[in-house]
């Protein structure tokens, strides 16, 4: 199976709802779900069709997920394995598969995205944006340290669209610290929220559950959770 994001990956997300939804052929993207000043950022990685229920792909708390599409959706072309290359390649894949007017704006270092975009003969140029973010944050990088000094890195450009309203969503398989510092930073939280939170689906018998905190704070206090 592909190692990051993009690989054989159909996808589609459903955004500023707090739920993801995905249409996937012929794999399913899971995400951890990143809730921050009122909007959703998702980190992927790789799960099987038979891996999980069909309610999660279709339904959460009786919403209708795949009714309500993101058609601009920001995407890390920087994170993850095998990157740029395997992202680019998905979102090429996820654009062809999706029946919506959706539209991928990649972040990344520009001359290295479109030399990507030169490998491929099937790209939709139409439905494919470059937004050139010359700094990279690698996944052994220190958070801290990457979102003050790599201001101009693919997760602040793609969360800066997102905050600019020219994305509805910024996905990223990239430095998990890095990507919730930078959204505090330029999103701030949600009021009366004091920690972020990463949440992510458990399957159980009637379908799935949205479990936080996952990872994004090492000791919670009672409160904490209450906010969550």
């Amino acid at each position: 199976p592909p190692k990051a994001f993009g690989v054989g990956w159909g996808l589609s997300f459903l955004c500023r709802v707090f739920v993801p939804s995905f249409d996937a052929r012929p794999a399913i993207v899971p995400a951890h779900t990143y809730v921050c000043g009122g909007s959703t950022f998702l980190e992927t990685g790789p799960l099987w069709e038979d891996t999980v229920p069909p309610s999660l792909a279709c339904s959460f708390s009786g919403y209708n997920l795949t009714a309500r599409m993101a058609s601009r959706i920001a995407v890390d072309a920087m994170g993850g394995d095998d990157a740029p290359g395997a992202t680019v390649a998905g979102a090429i894949q996820a654009v062809h598969h999706t029946d919506r007017d959706t539209t991928v704006l990649l972040t990344g270092p520009g001359a290295q995205i479109r030399d990507e975009l030169a490998r491929h003969t099937d790209v939709p140029e139409e439905a494919l944006e470059i937004i050139d973010a010359p700094d990279v944050i690698g996944m052994g990088e220190a958070p801290s340290t990457a979102v003050k000094q790599k201001t101009n890195s693919s997760i602040h450009q793609g969360i800066a669209a997102h905050h600019d309203g020219k994305a509805d969503a910024f996905v990223s398989a990239g430095n998990t610290g890095a990507i919730m510092g930078a959204s505090m930073f330029i999103l701030g939280r949600i009021p009366g929220v004091e920690r972020p939170s990463i949440a992510g689906f458990f399957p159980n018998l009637k379908g799935s559950s949205v479990v936080l905190d996952i990872g994004s704070n090492v000791d919670c206090k009672p409160s904490h959770l209450v906010q969550f």
